[in-house]
């Protein structure tokens, strides 16, 4: 990694819209990024009164005063568009185990694989949602 200027504490931000394809991405503008100390890929933590975990995304047309989050990222951290949230550098550390529950009854054989790409693709928080896609 390059050198970064040092992080500051975090951010106060103003909750936009982004579409559901950017996943556990949040999309800040690229001077929110250097005043944060956070590089494309890095993870943030995201909190609106419950508080989660996402990878950044420098994204020029989102304003210095705001974060894009896709709709999953909003339920995870309990806001929804126009509201608040709160915006720090996060380190990430390795589960020692991921507990999954369907919120539909139903089987997951083969399925598997799937979650294990997506649970390893994206910071997560205990209590979380994600979501899986297992049909094309």
């Amino acid at each position: 990694m390059g050198s970064r200027p040092p992080a500051s504490e975090g951010r106060r931000l103003v909750v936009t819209a982004a579409e559901e394809s950017t996943g556990k991405r949040v999309g800040l503008a690229p001077e929110t990024c250097a005043a944060l100390g956070l590089a494309d890929d890095d993870a943030a933590a995201v909190d609106g009164g419950r508080r989660t975990a996402a990878l950044v995304a420098p994204v020029d047309a989102v304003g210095g005063d705001e974060i894009a989050l896709g709709p999953t990222a909003r339920r995870n951290a309990g806001v929804e568009t126009g509201e608040r949230v709160d915006v720090a550098p996060a380190s990430a550390v390795e589960a020692e185990r991921v507990v999954f529950a369907p919120v539909q009854s139903l089987s997951l054989r083969g399925g598997e694989r799937a979650i294990r790409t997506v649970a390893g693709e994206f910071p997560l928080v205990a209590g979380d949602r994600v979501q899986v896609e297992l049909f094309d």
